[in-house]
């Protein structure tokens, strides 16, 4: 995978949704993506960082579908990888690889 960086700085844009229910718990649900993340990874890297923002991204994206943990209690691991590969195409993350 490769992440767009723009003139030094990287970006990771929010992702949009068609309907937000309950933006409560974005924020952590954000934090627990990106933190779950980078303890996955063997070795810290600005790519490892980059990476980590969209997958808070797409969790926090989960946790506004429904009210409370609703959805995050129910999020499969698959689903996790295809909104992540919807972030990528939307991001266009492709574009300049670093």
């Amino acid at each position: 995978m490769r992440v767009v960086r723009c003139r030094g700085r990287s970006r990771a844009p929010a992702l949009p949704l068609a309907e937000v229910v309950d933006p409560t718990g974005a924020g952590d649900s954000f934090a627990g993506g990106f933190y779950g993340y980078i303890a996955s990874q063997p070795e810290l890297t600005p790519e490892v960082f980059r990476r980590a923002m969209f997958y808070g991204g797409v969790m926090g994206s989960f946790a506004c579908e429904r009210f409370g943990t609703e959805r995050l209690q129910a999020v499969t691991r698959a689903e996790i990888e295809a909104r992540f590969e919807i972030f990528r195409e939307i991001s266009h993350l492709d574009c300049a690889s670093v």
